[in-house]
């Protein structure tokens, strides 16, 4: 099942053109599409409740975060004031992170855009505008970002 995930995600990027900082575009040009940034969570990582912050407080302004939670992470999601739902996709033989996302696309169908985060990294402000600027040119539809990896105690 791996492999079919792996060959699908290099067919997407071969048939698409991927995009690249170099890529101009219009900075006046108005793009703010309707996001929400999905966010499988179980169990509790090294500074969560940062990280959580951290998606919170993006200058991007057009989204909303709903956090798919288990009960271990529930208090610490509502302490920082992130929405949450528990998983609950009819899907028998998903992992748990494919049924949260899941269980999120189908509660939430009405978003231009679904941004995909993980509760153990901590986003700069600019984050998320970095990943939807690019989805404003035409011929680009799909746009990623890597973490930047700060290590407790250094490299």
């Amino acid at each position: 099942m791996l492999d079919i995930f792996i060959s699908l995600g290099l067919l997407i990027i071969k048939m698409g053109r991927i995009y690249n900082e170099k890529d101009k575009y219009n900075e006046n040009d108005i793009f703010s599409p309707e996001v929400l940034i999905i966010l499988p969570v179980k169990g509790k990582d090294f500074e969560m409740s940062y990280n959580l912050k951290s998606l919170k407080e993006q200058s991007y302004s057009n989204f909303r975060t709903i956090a798919v939670a288990d009960d271990e992470s529930l208090n610490i999601l509502k302490e920082v004031g992130i929405e949450y739902i528990i998983s609950d996709a009819p899907c028998t033989h998903c992992n748990g992170k494919v049924r949260a996302k899941y269980s999120a696309v189908l509660r939430f169908r009405n978003f231009q855009y679904y941004v995909i985060a993980d509760s153990d990294i901590r986003a700069e402000r600019d984050w998320l505008e970095k990943i939807i600027r690019p989805l404003s040119k035409k011929d680009i539809g799909l746009s990623t970002a890597f973490p930047k990896f700060y290590p407790d105690g250094g490299f």
